[in-house]
């Protein structure tokens, strides 16, 4: 299957296997719902994506992630929930299309007066940045790595363009940061649902999908 992550990037995605689950059942074991965003790539992400030393955001993260569980399960899916304004609980059944609204990024295609902007070209070149300064925001390092150039200064090293950035005046520096939000990759993940008691509809944003690796989880961890 070929997925469209951003403008200028399209992805391979080949189907998990019984390894897959064997080692997200250990990871699970270990850790329960603990898991971090890195585990889940690791294991049910790049040995399943071509090419697989890509960066992703996180909304590029969550998409594949949901591409890849539509892929090899099925798209529909249930879950209980309550009503904010009756509190009566009901299940609801919908499909992960649905609830899925994906914007695939365009940085790589930004070029004005104030910034030129990229995609950052993999992760190892991310983790180095992380390593480099592990206690800033991780999305103002993926702004730092994406510039190419800010006004007439092209981006030389990160140290440069930190100092860039941090010369703008205020409005400039929104305005850039604004551009980078706008153009990158995002999800959003919501769903219209009616309570079936008090017939009031509500428009509800998920964190996370409901029960989403319910089917790579044995019904027994003991059995498992």
């Amino acid at each position: 299957m070929i997925l469209k992550v951003r403008e200028n990037l399209e992805l391979e995605l080949k189907e998990w296997t019984g390894g897959t689950k064997r080692k997200f059942m250990d990871l699970f074991k270990n850790k329960g719902m603990n898991i971090k965003e890195s585990d889940v790539h690791d294991i049910l992400i790049k040995p399943y994506i071509v090419p697989n030393d890509v960066f992703l955001n996180s909304a590029e993260f969550q998409y594949i992630l949901i591409e890849l569980k539509r892929m090899n399960f099925k798209n529909e899916f249930k879950f209980e929930m309550k009503c904010a304004h009756c509190e009566d609980s009901f299940i609801v059944e919908t499909t992960l299309s649905d609830v899925t609204n994906y914007i695939s990024g365009k940085l790589s295609t930004i070029d004005t007066d104030l910034t030129k902007l990229r995609d950052i070209p993999n992760q190892e070149l991310f983790d180095d940045i992380i390593k480099k300064y592990p206690s800033e925001n991780k999305m103002y390092l993926q702004l730092i790595l994406s510039i190419l150039r800010i006004k007439d200064k092209e981006s030389e090293s990160i140290e440069l363009t930190k100092e860039s950035l941090e010369n703008l005046t205020i409005s400039e520096y929104n305005e850039l940061e604004e551009f980078f939000i706008e153009n990158e990759s995002s999800l959003d993940l919501a769903l219209e649902i009616e309570c079936p008691e008090c017939n009031i509809g509500d428009v509800y944003e998920f964190d996370s999908l409901p029960n989403f690796f319910e089917d790579m989880l044995p019904k027994n961890l003991n059995k498992g």
